[in-house]
């Protein structure tokens, strides 16, 4: 039969971790969702037909900017579950009072990391929403041409490549190799 003292202790490590599952999902779901959010800004800043089609269909775009705003808004509850889950589990293993705070302390999810991480889901989304509706309520311009040109990119000067005729009398084993001949 177990003493009360084991069971205590295999509560704690389990709380423990339980824990450090909450920080490791809640650190892969921010992620995840800031990966999500930054391909779908990507996509719209490079893509040729995402402004033509958001201006076709303006309800639709209403419904596509607002989704990201509410998808942030759920990320938050669902962070602010997350944080409340791993307060409570902190609040139980300081009742069970074996180990010291310092082993789990690092594997809390804050207030601080809930509202940094938050913040930043909230600001990406916003930023999202906004590049969606301003690319279907944008005005056309009147000399748009169709020559690679994409939304939002910015164009690099023209370079142009010359190719330069090797010389004739190269050789690997020479010890001054000259690739080109400065005089043709």
């Amino acid at each position: 039969m177990q003493t009360e003292l084991e069971i205590d202790l295999k509560q704690s490590d389990l709380l423990h971790s339980l824990l450090r599952e909450l920080q490791k999902s809640f650190m892969r779901g921010t992620f995840a969702t800031a990966g999500f959010i930054l391909v779908g800004i990507g996509w719209l800043v490079t893509a040729k037909d995402s402004a033509p089609f958001l201006k076709d269909y303006p309800h639709f775009a209403w419904i596509v900017a607002l989704a990201p705003i509410l998808g942030a808004v759920l990320y938050c509850y669902a962070a602010w579950l997350v944080h409340r889950r791993s307060q409570n589990t902190v609040a139980a293993l300081r009742r069970f009072d074996i180990m010291p705070s310092e082993i789990y302390e690092s594997t809390i999810v804050s207030r601080g990391q809930f509202f940094i991480f938050s913040g930043g889901i909230v600001l990406l989304s916003m930023i999202l929403g906004g590049c969606i509706y301003f690319a279907a309520h944008s005005s056309p311009d009147e000399d748009e041409t169709d020559e690679d040109e994409t939304f939002m990119q910015v164009a690099l000067p023209h370079t142009e490549i010359q190719l330069i005729q090797p010389h004739s009398q190269f050789s690997i084993f020479s010890p001054n190799i000259r690739l080109f001949d400065p005089l043709t």
